[in-house]
């Protein structure tokens, strides 16, 4: 066992250690120390430690850690770019708290000097922290990456070869950890927990042996060994692997015994709160004082699993820009670092924001109400503020798609919409597989989202609540970083103007928002329209509407709206939305006198069982929408029956 140097307590605090991975065993347990410590004054002028630094013949150290020669990248498109807050490479001793100097120094360490493969484990809130971390140290260490996304649906064909048809013949595609251990690059495997069991033992003698036997019948072996024998395919000596692990306080390690201990492991803690205070303070254009931001952090220190030091960067320019228009505690539950999982909402604006407009005309059939142009504000405020994803959260039918497209309207950009679905596997949100309709060869054709980050479009993701949450935050490095992996093995950076506003449903039991999805989005709650303003939109849409039928479809509505179900589904199908409330307003301004009957098949009441269809008549007699024979008659009146048709239909003898 190779023992590290010894460090002194400045440059490595005590809660940050170092585990081997080899003693650990399946009772390993995520404790989670109170590291928290009382804000003061003095804290915004704590001297940090230089600790990275570099020097003229092109070696790089890391504190006490000096590599002469690092490997150098062939390809810059492979090489991560700096994170957004900081701005040079000169600024990065202020810009990291003392221990990501720590967490920097131990992996130089373990990747150039002892050459073993890692990992760093945490708690899920903290996975986007510990994947900025990993990308920072590529970046600065101008190290070629091949990212790995880990969910439920990888195979082993993700982590070996991939086949694929092309002129009337069989190829093998390599994937990303073969490409890696060829060229010599890091390999991040994001999310090892997320994996099934039996996927990543697939790559136990790649990690031990650094050997490996791939699907075309070639075997990788290492280096020394292709040397001595000149057989095989040569893994390359800079090939190391970087996972990112998510245990939860008190959970038991899920990994594989013999796959665990291939790694060195780390633990990285939540940042003390007042080393993020002081790079806060460091990161931050001095717009506001610093009494605002001690109080801005110390209510992200609430949290008692920590809070991501990049989410806290995010809250703090979102506030130096609406410092006037929102509370310090709207800024902090906008960027998923509330306590009970609160986000802003239209009741949080003070004032109008100051957002920018374009002049590129008015949405067809979009009414702007108060409400509409707040949360239209809201969403445009947060792209503002440096956030490239904003997520809408709010009931069925209360105008979340149509005011996500009047947001990319105002913008002067096009909208692209993106319908999901409950069986959507990671790669499906990416690119679909399909066949040459020429050729007969197999290819990849790019989804919604990948056309808008490749051409700088609002995306709309229309129901990411019926999403795994493993499956959704596989395009976290993309709405995070910008920088797109695709499944046929292609990489690119996403246009600057790309921007994604994400749309769901509240959640209910199962929350669909866990810990590691908080800090993908800018959250913004969605409310029902209020009845005046429901009243003037429906009035503008359908202008023969009589006032007295209008009237009663709002009664019916607030009547609806009270009625308690057992499920969501169940009180759903009793309520009128603003999409049934307009098929209904529709038809009815024809019909004037066919209302009951309208509302009864909007409803589809017919397929409820008995207690919703009395609880939908007695709300009916309270709207004064009672049926009459009048209506029963129109209905039956409206259908002919083709006698033709039924007699060549029925069976002879």
């Amino acid at each position: 066992r190779v023992h590290t140097p010894s460090l002194s307590a400045q440059s490595i605090p005590s809660q940050f250690i170092a585990i081997n991975m080899f003693a650990l065993r399946s009772s390993l347990r995520l404790h989670q120390p109170n590291n928290r410590r009382a804000l003061t004054a003095s804290s915004t002028r704590r001297s940090l430690t230089r600790a990275i630094s570099t020097i003229v013949d092109e070696s790089i150290t890391f504190g006490d850690v000096t590599v002469s020669n690092p490997p150098k990248a062939n390809d810059i498109d492979l090489v991560p770019h700096l994170p957004s807050f900081i701005k040079s490479f000169h600024h990065i001793n202020t810009s990291l708290p003392p221990c990501h100097h720590s967490h920097l120094r131990w992996m130089l360490q373990k990747d150039l000097v002892l050459k073993q493969d890692f990992l760093l484990l945490g708690t899920p809130n903290l996975a986007m922290e510990r994947r900025h971390l990993i990308l920072l140290y590529a970046s600065l260490l101008n190290r070629e990456v091949e990212y790995v996304s880990l969910t439920r649906d990888t195979t082993e064909a993700d982590l070996k070869q991939r086949k694929e048809v092309s002129n009337n013949g069989t190829v093998y595609v390599n994937q990303a950890p073969v490409r890696a251990a060829i060229h010599g690059r890091l390999l991040i495997l994001d999310g090892l927990e997320k994996a099934e069991r039996n996927v990543l033992p697939t790559l136990n003698n790649l990690l031990e042996n650094r050997e490996l036997h791939l699907n075309d019948g070639t075997m990788m072996v290492s280096s020394t060994v292709h040397e001595v024998h000149q057989l095989g395919i040569s893994v390359h000596p800079d090939f190391r692997v970087a996972a990112l692990g998510s245990l939860t306080v008190g959970e038991s390690a899920t990994l594989d015994p013999p796959l665990r201990s291939r790694f060195q492991a780390r633990l990285a803690s939540a940042v003390d709160v007042g080393d993020v205070l002081g790079v806060a303070s460091a990161c931050s254009n001095e717009l506001l004082d610093i009494a605002t931001m001690k109080s801005l952090v110390q209510l992200a220190g609430e949290n008692a699993d920590g809070v991501s030091l990049h989410s806290v960067h995010k809250a703090l320019y979102y506030l130096e820009r609406n410092q006037q228009s929102v509370t310090l505690q709207s800024a902090v539950n906008a960027h998923g670092m509330g306590k009970s999982g609160d986000m802003i909402g239209v009741k949080d604006v003070l004032q109008p924001l100051g957002t920018k407009l374009a002049d590129s005309g008015k949405l067809p059939g979009f009414i702007p109400t108060k409400t509409t142009t707040t949360v239209r504000d809201l969403i445009i405020a947060g792209f503002e503020s440096g956030n490239r994803a904003v997520a809408l959260v709010g009931p069925k039918g209360c105008f979340k798609s149509a005011v996500a497209r009047d947001a990319a309207q105002v913008r002067g950009v096009k909208a692209e919409l993106f319908s999901l679905y409950s069986d959507m596997t990671a790669r499906d949100l990416l690119q679909v597989r399909s066949t040459d309709s020429v050729s007969g060869d197999t290819i990849w054709r790019e989804t919604p989202l990948t056309r808008a980050a490749r051409n700088g479009t609002c995306l709309i993701l229309d129901g990411v609540d019926k999403l795994r949450s493993d499956t959704l935050s596989s395009i976290a490095l993309l709405l995070g970083q910008g920088w797109a992996v695709l499944p046929d093995g292609t990489r690119f950076r996403a246009h600057e103007k790309f921007r994604c506003i994400a749309i769901g449903h509240p959640p209910t039991e199962r929350s669909w928002i866990t810990p590691e999805v908080k800090s993908m989005f800018h959250w913004i709650q969605v409310d029902p329209l209020p009845t005046d303003e429901l009243r003037d939109v429906l009035k503008e849409l359908y202008p023969s509407l009589q006032p007295d039928v209008l009237h009663k479809i709002l009664k019916l509505q607030k009547q609806l709206n009270r009625v308690t179900a057992d499920s969501v589904a169940e009180k759903e199908a009793l309520q009128l939305s603003m999409r049934k409330m307009k098929h209904i307003c529709k038809r009815v301004e024809v019909r004037p006198d066919a209302l009951t009957s309208l509302v009864n098949n909007t409803l589809m009441s017919d397929f409820l069982p008995d207690r919703d269809q009395a609880i939908v008549r007695k709300c009916l007699r309270k709207s004064g929408i009672a049926a009459t024979d009048e209506d029963h008659e129109d209905t039956i009146s409206d259908y002919t029956l083709d006698e033709a048709l039924l007699a060549s239909c029925r069976r002879i003898a």
